[in-house]
């Protein structure tokens, strides 16, 4: 579970920094983008807590 939760999380961050990016170079509308980093952020701060808790 901590590793599917590590994996989630990071690709979630990465949908955080690539949609900005791509907007920037006109591949994406910006209400796309909007959207993808709403459910990037909502996602990681699911999972950021599952895998990064003390044992």
């Amino acid at each position: 579970m901590k590793q599917i939760a590590m994996i989630v999380g990071l690709a979630s961050l990465a949908g955080t920094i690539v949609p900005p990016a791509l907007v920037m170079v006109k591949m994406m509308p910006e209400s796309t983008m909007r959207t993808m980093m709403l459910i990037s952020a909502i996602t990681w701060f699911v999972t950021a807590p599952v895998w990064m808790k003390a044992e």
